[in-house]
């Protein structure tokens, strides 16, 4: 009758297994928990000895020691993308910076020159700065805080840091929200992050005169945020790939600036929520991007 197993008792009653014992241990990697594993019902009608506790713990040490291996896996694939993506950043760093010492060079052509390695250098620290935002939500070691959030006031707050970005050029931005709070339980300045991604990358697609519009309600037991744009749209064949890592829609790489990890990031903040973000798309006519995160009983 512990309570810490009623998961079990509610398991049971949604199916044909019958939980009659439970022996659990940490998974411990440098002293941090990462996991639990567990033995259910001892072959035999049996109850679990401290020998098979002391045989499960060595299994959880393996156990713990192949997860933390897949983990550092998964940071190594990370760091050789992230060399390969900041080579041409920096080979056009090195290429104006050599051109800057000639003699040739005009005093136009220097301050052209020391531009372009300006904004390729803000490029680079975007980059560094998304990769290790990427890196920590992937590890679980990014701290995301637990808190009433009305969402109502990070749509408001989110669109008031575009508003002058639509305005220059030249899209119509505007809102559907109810009168009423719609609370969650979340971090207020992640939740912003996201909403803020979808709505530049709204903007920067956009042509002048097309529209954003965003809209947040609350469906059953879920807060749903969408970001909907009436600009050229996503080709079908890019949709799957909308969210991976370094993804750029084949075709906009030149035309516009990016790192290929915002969607990613955006995407691991909110699964980080319990949520899930989604993305229709219809060439010509726009696209949206849906993102819905549980309710809170939270209302003060």
């Amino acid at each position: 009758n512990d309570p810490r197993f009623d998961f079990s008792s509610k398991a049971d009653a949604q199916s044909t297994f019958t939980t009659r014992s439970i022996l659990a241990v940490p998974l411990k990697a440098r002293e941090n928990v990462i996991g639990v594993l567990e033995a259910i019902n001892k072959i035999g009608e049996g109850q679990f000895t401290s020998t098979d506790c002391e045989l499960l713990s060595v299994l959880g040490d393996q156990a713990a020691v192949a997860v933390q291996n897949a983990l550092l896996f998964q940071q190594s694939d990370l760091i050789a993308e992230i060399v390969h993506e900041m080579r041409t950043p920096l080979n056009s760093v090195i290429a104006y910076a050599d051109l800057m010492q000639r003699p040739t060079v005009t005093l136009d052509q220097t301050r052209q020159f020391a531009a372009i390695i300006q904004s390729e250098a803000k490029r680079i620290v975007e980059m560094t700065n998304n990769f290790l935002d990427l890196a920590r939500l992937e590890s679980g070691r990014a701290s995301l805080a637990h808190s009433p959030v009305d969402v109502v006031t990070v749509v408001h707050m989110s669109v008031n840091v575009v508003h002058a970005q639509a305005e220059e050029r030249q899209i119509t931005l505007s809102i559907e929200v109810p009168s009423t709070p719609l609370m969650v339980m979340g971090d207020a300045q992640r939740l912003h992050q996201v909403l803020l991604n979808l709505l530049s990358n709204a903007i920067k697609y956009c042509r002048p005169g097309d529209q954003v519009r965003v809209v947040a309600r609350r469906d059953d037991t879920w807060v749903l945020v969408s970001v909907a744009d009436t600009g050229p749209g996503i080709p079908p064949d890019a949709l799957p790939s909308i969210f991976e890592r370094f993804y750029r829609v084949p075709g906009t790489e030149k035309a516009f600036a990016g790192t290929g990890l915002g969607l990613t990031i955006a995407h691991q903040i909110i699964e980080a929520h319990g949520g899930e973000i989604t993305v229709e798309s219809q060439l010509g006519e726009g696209t949206t991007f849906t993102f819905r995160i549980p309710a809170s009983r939270y209302t003060e």
